[in-house]
């Protein structure tokens, strides 16, 4: 294979893309390493090439012409009438090919009763073998006689009448099998034996005699109407109506899941149940929706169900009706269309109700049933009418299919185009589709249930003309070998033959990833033999083929595709702050300093936290301030989590989550998440009441593949924003934290340390500080819900993990007080893990016993939450002494404007909101487009130094700087604007906070351009921002354009530096010893593949806060001068890390006191790693600015 260098400096610089600062340092830039991997056949036409298709809609795999062509033009139908497949009551039915011969065959049901006798014995459940087209008549298909079975003898109790059927293949093992709804509202599946018994294709399916109910146990759990009427219909003025049970995979895992359409719900409307399947043909009560106002006029409910693709989403939808009563007894005879997300859930579609007309004249809507009618890709439905109700009777009937038109709409057409009445009786109510022909084209039947001699197939004729378009898509062309892989694919190239005549045309796509809904998410058109970038990195490489024309006398062709790829291989990355720790891991009388920083590899998404040992680093002996690799100045690599999780078996880790035991509302109970406790788990995890899709998934999160029977690759998730943190012992300002807190510390002097950190595993990790062995993992409740996407199950090659976010928020830790009592607690936000409802939350736990993680609340508001990244503060509010977390209410994933502009203070007991105050203006805009939101973190003021906040203080998406005034009444905490950046710049980081004990107001310093819309040519500031907790503000100090100091009308000598064209502020500055810490990066960091944000560099800048040197640099170089920065390795994203003062010596010289400043970079330079390097920066400290003490640092006191 051909490794390929991928410059991506060069490439950038060329195309103008990037202008270098003068000056910029030269640092070798790293490439993600891109591999030319094999060509691949993708397909080959003739005997066999099915095997390369996943989906072929409206074109034929022509074995003959060996080319995919288009398929013949459809819905042309040709009605024939007195099958002899109908007897007695035949009241419904459904249609597969039981015996694999390419022609469905035929399942009925109906009464336990006769009206004509029409077969003698008739036990009411028959099946018809189909035998084609008659040889005798070519407008009529083939039946054999039916054969029964004796469902009133097997089923307990027996069942006036089968009033629902569906077929399908529920056990996967390769036939169809059919499942039943009979009048006591109990689901049956009759399993098909034929593969079992090693039929031969052709022959008569032997089916199990006795059925198996969809859900096995008490009848109770069985009954799915649970409706309180006892027999399902006993009541004159509760009927049941028939064609109530339809199949289709609701959720994307390739298992056949059962729709049932029943009045329920303890009254009598109508109510779409769905039964979940595992995959093995057990099933798990879902979610249930209401179709039909909540009033007992409604006497019938839903009466007929469609499943499809209706939208032509890649998710399954239905459609369902019930009748109506010309008397107004039911006077709702809309068809109702669901839009499915994929997960299972349904929304009706208020705007796109398909009205049924003219019920008096025609009837109302009874059978429904959904197929491609057309041949034109899009799903359509058909539908016939009752007219059991109508005033006069019998005024039913009708047939009519529903022509799909795209975007959620449809045309209704006649069946006979003269729109005549098919059933002389005026009544229908059995039928089915299926091809019984075997000429790849949906044909049916409707029949009169209540006159047995009245059955009508419609033969769906194809004229010697070809459908306008039709699609061909491939399966995945890789081994499944590659899905746990550290590689890739990046783009790819496809290479076609074929032929097109005048006025056709084929468009080719190319796919490397599945959608959200486990669908291929398909790129392009691409042009064959041009490479195409894909827009991230994926797993699969499938191509897609869109045959079209114009003329539907000829048709375009595709013989033959090979497909040339190029794939990544891992590289690590950090966009998170490293954590310290005094820790003991040598056994010895003195602790170590041990420094953890976390990262993540892509493509693959897995998580990396190391341990280092950075107690005495080697360090030069000399008063400059020096920036090196930690691995250069000698620290020790101790551990990493992700292996040591990885050694521990997936049975062996203990994880917890919550549940709403006291049933108040509050996710405040604790539960282990394990195999034991799946009867809990069930409530949340949205796969269904007993679902046994549970314990695999419970296995799957932990560790194990149940597929491949052994334990995953990699078990720590990547930890993508979340920051490690260390929780220590009790430490905080006695006298600021109040009574009591003095025995709090005392009494937890010798508490556990722990690290915390969040990862996109669905977990905030606690792992040991010297080990770093996971001591507990757990998972929010609202995110229990979507574990399932992180468990993808491929049709070829099973369970694989799919990324998405989780816990991707950084975790803040404080001693807090409430209940009679002080706590430590952690408050974490989940980035853009987004959870139950697609909503974004924060979680709160009581970590006082590190060893014992209690749950107390989980956060969201769904009319104004974002993403949340804003990272926690805590503090006590004055005057109730309640202590609250704050928080900005994120990012901008919903465009809705009051979406992310909201500042939350929250109650740290009950996690309810104490206030929330919109931050915003009427003048709401951005010269980038970026939207008004507060994705950084709030800082917290006490200027008086009592222990309770006066202030807030946070920067907005805007570049404006915010203050809440708390020390007034609650109802008068309002949002002030303090400050705005004259070129609107974003604000992301959390404003660093230094006070004047002398005086009453306090330094703010803060960045802007953090945001990736944020211009990679524009300039961007740093400010230093004197504020107190009421008056006006004014900029003490800035570096950034000459023109920023005229804009906000202050003197050009505030102006102490310039950042370079590109220089953002990401990182949060940090303030120690009257200097801040100011990390900057050129570009962009945020990309969703880091591959991209490769070009660029870092700096550090170190400024003094106070004396006559304020403002000016802290750097000295190697001859003593004063320097205005340095250069890191690689970019950095977030915050520096304070270390221990080091003692430097020489020989018997005196020692220099060095600052160590830990800096986390993004990613490893060329030819360095594999992990992102951490670097120190060192700085002289002399010992007077260790004794200054009427300066305090905020951050000592509130976090």
């Amino acid at each position: 294979m051909k490794k390929i260098a991928t410059l991506a400096l060069a490439a950038a610089v060329a195309a103008g893309l990037i202008v270098l600062t003068p000056g910029q340092a030269q640092t070798t830039t790293p490439t993600c390493d891109i591999v030319a991997g094999p060509r691949i056949l993708g397909y080959l036409g003739g005997p066999g090439s099915d095997s390369y298709l996943s989906e072929k809609n409206n074109v034929e795999n022509d074995i003959s012409l060996q080319a995919i062509r288009l398929r013949g033009l459809g819905a042309n139908f040709y009605g024939t009438s007195n099958y002899p497949v109908t007897s007695n009551y035949r009241m419904t039915a459904a249609s597969a090919d039981f015996n694999l011969d390419g022609l469905d065959d035929l399942v009925q049901g109906g009464r336990d009763c006769d009206n004509h006798n029409y077969v003698a014995g008739d036990t009411n459940l028959s099946i018809h073998i189909c035998r084609g087209v008659d040889p005798m008549d070519t407008n009529r298909f083939l039946f054999d006689a039916g054969f029964y079975i004796n469902y009133y003898a097997t089923i307990p109790g027996g069942t006036y009448e089968m009033i629902g059927l569906a077929a399908g293949d529920y056990d996967r093992d390769g036939d169809p099998d059919f499942a039943t709804l009979d009048w006591n509202g109990t689901v049956w599946i009759f399993w098909n034996r034929f593969i079992e018994d090693s039929q031969s294709p052709g022959a008569v399916p032997h089916f199990d005699s006795v059925p198996t109910p969809i859900l096995p146990g008490a009848a109770a759990n069985s009954n799915v109407t649970r409706d309180n009427y006892g027999q399902y219909g006993t009541s004159t003025s509760h009927w049941r109506w028939e064609t109530n049970l339809a199949s289709g995979d609701l959720d994307n895992d390739g298992d056949l899941d059962i729709f049932v359409a029943v009045p329920t719900n303890w009254y009598r409307w109508g109510q779409v149940v769905v039964f979940i399947n595992n995959g093995s043909g057990v099933f798990s009560r879902g979610n249930a929706y209401n179709p039909y106002s909540t009033s007992t006029s409604f006497l019938y409910g839903a009466c007929g169900i469609a499943v499809g693709d209706y939208n032509s989403d890649g998710r399954l939808d239905f459609i369902t009706c019930s009748v109506s009563d010309s008397t107004g007894g039911h006077p709702d005879s809309r068809l109702y269309l669901y839009r499915g997300d994929g997960l299972g859930g349904f929304t009706k579609i208020n705007a796109r109700t398909i009205a049924f007309e003219y019920v008096n004249s025609y009837g109302f809507p009874n059978f429904l049933r959904g197929a491609d009618l057309d041949s034109d890709g899009d799903q359509d439905f058909v539908l016939a009418t009752d007219g059991y109700l109508s005033s006069p009777l019998w005024r039913g009937g009708y047939v009519y299919w529903y022509r799909n038109e795209g975007n959620e709409t449809f045309t209704k057409v006649c069946i006979p185009p003269s729109c005549a009445r098919v059933s002389s009786s005026g009544d229908s109510d059995s039928g089915a589709v299926g091809d019984f022909d075997g000429d790849g084209d949906p044909d049916f039947f409707v029949a009169d249930g209540n006159d047995s001699m009245r059955c009508y197939f419609f033969m769906n004729n194809t004229f010697p003309i070809y459908v306008p378009t039709g699609t061909a898509s491939s399966r995945n062309r890789f081994d499944c070998s590659f899905l746990d892989s550290d590689q890739a694919v990046i783009s790819a190239t496809i290479y076609v033959t074929e032929t097109k005549p005048a006025n056709t045309g084929i468009a080719y796509y190319l796919s490397n990833s599945n959608t959200e809904a486990g669908v291929p998410r398909w790129e392009g058109p691409v042009t064959p033999g041009v490479e195409w970038n894909f827009n991230a990195p994926g797993n699969f490489l499938r191509w897609r083929a869109v045959l079209s024309s114009t003329n539907n006398l000829v048709t375009p062709s595709l013989r033959r595709v090979d497909l040339d790829y190029k794939y990544l291989t891992k590289r690590e990355y950090s966009r998170t702050s490293q954590t310290l720790a005094m820790v003991d891991v040598g056994g010895g009388d003195e602790k170590e300093e041990i420094l953890y920083s976390a990262s993540f590899e892509f493509p693959k998404w897995q998580g990396h936290l190391r341990s280092w040992d950075v107690t005495d680093l080697s360090l030069a002996y000399t008063r400059n301030s020096e920036i090196k690799d930690i691995k250069t100045a000698d620290a020790v690599l101790l551990r990493d989590a992700g292996i040591e999780l990885n050694a521990k078996s997936w049975s062996a880790r203990t994880v917890y989550t919550a549940h709403d035991g006291q049933s108040d509302g509050r996710y405040n109970d604790r539960i282990r998440f394990a195999i034991s406790t799946i009867t809990t788990l069930d409530d949340y995890l949205g796969l269904g009441q007993d679902s046994p899709e549970v314990p695999p998934l419970v296995r799957f999160v932990l560790g194990y593949n149940d597929a491949s029977a052994r334990e995953r690759p990699w078990k720590l998730g990547d930890i993508n924003h979340s920051s490690p943190q260390t929780l220590l012992p009790p430490n905080d300002n006695v006298a600021r934290m109040g009574a009591g807190y003095e025995a709090f510390v005392n009494d937890n002097a010798d508490r556990p340390k722990v690290v915390l950190v969040g990862a996109n595993d669905g977990m905030l990790h606690c792992f040991d500080p010297v080990t770093l062995e996971e001591l507990w993992g757990f998972i929010p409740n609202n995110l229990l819900p979507k574990l399932r996407r992180m468990r993808y199950v491929d049709p070829d090659c099973g369970e694989y993990v799919n990324h998405e976010f989780f816990v991707d928020g950084t975790p803040a830790i404080h001693d807090v007080y409430y209940g009679g009592a002080w706590r430590t607690v952690v408050v974490c936000g989940q980035g853009a893990g987004w959870g139950r409802n697609n909503l974004c939350y924060y979680f709160c736990l009581d970590v006082t016993d590190p060893m014992n993680p209690q749950p107390l609340w989980e956060f969201t508001d769904a009319a104004t939450i974002g993403q949340t990244w804003s990272t926690p503060a805590i503090g006590r509010l004055n005057g109730t002494g309640r202590w609250v977390a704050v928080f900005g209410s994120g990012y901008d994933n919903n465009t809705t404007e009051v979406v992310g502009n909201r500042l939350y203070i929250v109650d740290i007991e009950t996690g309810a909101a104490v206030k929330t105050i919109e931050l915003s203006e009427n003048r709401e805009s951005s010269p980038y487009g970026i939207q008004n939101t507060l994705p950084g973190a709030p800082a917290l003021i006490d200027f008086d130094s009592d222990g309770y906040v006066d202030a807030v203080f946070i920067g907005d998406m805007h570049g404006r700087m915010w203050r809440v005034n708390l020390t007034e009444a609650v109802n008068r905490w309002d949002g002030e604007v303090i400050f705005r950046d004259p070129y609107k710049n974003p604000i992301i980081t959390k404003p660093a906070v230094e006070i004047n004990a002398s005086e009453t107001y306090a330094t703010l310093y803060f960045g802007t351009g953090g945001d990736e819309l944020a211009p990679n040519s524009g300039s961007y500031a740093f400010y230093a921002l004197r504020a107190a907790v009421d008056g006006p503000a004014s900029v003490n100090w800035y570096m950034g354009p000459d023109a920023v100091a005229a804009s906000l009308g202050i003197s050009s000598v505030a102006k102490k530096g310039e950042l370079g064209q590109g220089e953002k502020v990401w990182a949060d500055p940090v303030v120690s010893n009257h200097i801040v810490y100011i990390a900057t990066l050129f570009y962009s960091i945020e990309n969703l593949n880091p591959c991209m944000t490769l070009t660029g560099s870092g700096k550090i800048y170190a400024r003094y806060t106070i004396g006559d040197k304020v403002g000016a640099s802290a750097l000295l170089g190697q001859t003593g001068e004063t320097i205005q920065s340095l250069y890191t390795k690689q970019k950095v994203r977030s915050a520096v890390v304070l270390g221990e003062i080091q003692a430097v010596q020489q020989g018997g010289q005196p020692a220099i006191n060095k600052q160590k400043v830990f800096i986390q970079d993004y990613t490893a330079p060329a030819g360095e790693g594999p992990e992102p390097p951490s670097e120190v920066l060192a700085i002289s400290v002399q010992a007077s600015k260790l004794l200054i003490k009427q300066w305090r640092e905020i951050y000592r006191i509130i976090r």
